[in-house]
């Protein structure tokens, strides 16, 4: 559990525990895996806006040149 960092989802691990089982040092742990969660979620969805931002640029710059080039 201490190397999964952000590559699960934290409400799922959690739902894989059984009731009543014990486990050492959980609480810093799921400190630990949220942190990275939240990061990874924050970086992916900074990631899109970027990827977003650049598909509508690219996309005036296509409609651009085409609408030079259909001119007569």
């Amino acid at each position: 559990m201490d190397n999964i960092g952000g590559y699960v989802n934290p409400l799922r691990l959690l739902q894989r525990i059984p009731d009543g089982m014990s486990v050492e040092g959980l609480r810093d742990r799921l400190v630990h895996i949220i942190a990275d969660f939240r990061t990874q979620t924050s970086l992916r969805e900074g990631c899109n806006t970027i990827l977003h931002t650049d598909c509508l640029l690219l996309a005036q710059v296509v409609a651009f040149f085409v609408f030079c080039c259909m001119r007569p």
